[in-house]
């Protein structure tokens, strides 16, 4: 390997390395890694190939979106604020297009290495459950979570990992090794048995829809051992148990149907995670209703936060949180075109042309759709840069027409 590809691959593993464990090494290592990338004498190609590819214009347009409100908002500061948030969107796209000499036995070191870290982290955060486990249990029906890397974000957290449950499912049919393909899947079944114990919804919901595609995928296609319908089976059998065996997920369930209660009678419950949800949403459709083409991404967290004060008492501040979909605040940011350009964006990833893995790019989108839909995590450092990192990797594995080699990835690991 050059060392060009030796610096790529490390400073990739050190920003999965951050988003899991340190803000501060996850800025640094992305800074790096798009000035390594962009600081070169052939950067007006690289550009020139950014500006004009679909798929990495329309996660730069998750950028712009919020960066043309600024003509028209009036808290220059948060606008400020928000859009350094926002820099991976234009400038990752832009690394990601320049041209990377990485073969097929590289990429899978690479994937290797990442899964690891995550297995790493599941296993610190299970460590910390066992420890506590009786104080934890009860703490689910407070709407507390077992301690989880990505400083807290069981949300993030749980979506990283059901990124990588995908990628070992991809791996484990790849795999020209059954000694290979036995330990990816078995790596495959910690993750989702892991997001079973960790009830986070963003996570389970992912894999259950990516399940369900993949089901689909292996009955349509032709010519399929029944290995993997029996490794189906397996993971339903794991999903059903865990429902049963589980006390965090048992006691999250119930606090979820007491939350419910409130929110149907529409009365606030303190500390309550759906309840502000659904106060927000509230919150957000008041500013798209009064602001139809949008007010500026500078003044919504200060409208979100005026709204709370006018139709919820003695609300505590730091439970006026941000609408509760990325829609509904692109909305709020620049109006119904935002909502229509943003919608654009999001899903244009789906539609591009590639020669193998739809159905494993499919499950990664559609997980970020849960968690995007149903939370703001396209606001935070984490969430932009889970979507980010997954999107823009995939697809420099993926799709066809690119720079560099076709990765011998989508044939055979």
């Amino acid at each position: 390997m050059k060392t060009r590809e030796k610096i790529i691959l490390s400073l990739l593993l050190l920003m999965l390395a951050g988003c899991l464990w340190s803000r501060a090494l996850l800025s640094v290592s992305t800074i790096l890694f798009i000035a390594f990338a962009c600081l070169h004498r052939g950067i007006l190609v690289q550009l020139k190939n950014a500006f004009s590819n679909g798929f990495t214009v329309s996660i730069m347009l998750l950028f712009f979106i919020p960066f043309v409100t600024g003509l028209w908002s009036n808290d220059f500061s948060a606008w400020k604020g928000l859009m350094q948030n926002k820099l991976p969107f234009l400038f990752l796209p832009i690394a990601f297009c320049r041209e990377w000499n990485i073969k097929d036995h590289q990429w899978k070191f690479f994937i290797q290495m990442a899964l690891l870290l995550l297995v790493a982290a599941t296993l610190v955060s299970t460590g910390q459950y066992l420890l506590s486990k009786e104080m934890i249990d009860q703490s689910y029906l407070k709407s507390k979570l077992i301690p989880v890397p990505v400083f807290g974000d069981h949300i993030r957290f749980s979506w990283l990992i059901c990124a990588g449950f995908i990628s070992l499912i991809y791996m484990t049919e790849k795999s020209g090794t059954p000694k290979h393909r036995v330990i990816y899947f078995i790596v495959a079944l910690w993750f989702i048995i892991y997001l079973h114990l960790l009830g986070a919804r963003t996570g389970l919901a992912g894999c259950y829809i990516f399940i369900l595609i993949y089901c689909i995928h292996l009955f349509i296609k032709k010519g399929r051992t029944d290995k993997y319908y029996i490794g189906i089976l397996i993971i339903g059998i794991i999903i059903v148990s865990a429902w049963l065996l589980f006390p965090t997920l048992r006691n999250r369930i119930r606090y979820m149907k007491y939350n419910l209660s409130f929110i149907m009678k529409d009365e606030y419950l303190p500390h309550s995670n759906d309840g502000n949800r659904m106060l927000s949403l509230k919150a957000g459709w008041a500013i798209l209703e009064k602001n139809p083409f949008g007010a500026g991404a500078g003044d919504v967290k200060g409208l979100v936060s005026k709204w709370y004060d006018n139709y919820v008492q003695k609300i505590p501040e730091d439970e006026k949180i941000f609408p509760s979909n990325e829609w509904l605040i692109h909305g709020d940011y620049a109006g119904w075109p935002g909502i229509i350009v943003f919608t654009i964006a999001f899903f244009a990833p789906l539609f591009q042309r590639v020669k193998r893995g739809r159905v494993f790019i499919a499950g990664l989108h559609l997980t970020a759709f849960v968690a995007c839909f149903f939370d703001s995590s396209l606001e935070l450092q984490p969430g932009i840069y889970i979507y980010c990192f997954t999107t823009l990797l995939w697809w420099k594995i993926f799709l066809p027409g690119r720079n560099d080699t076709e990765s011998l990835l989508v044939k055979k690991l």
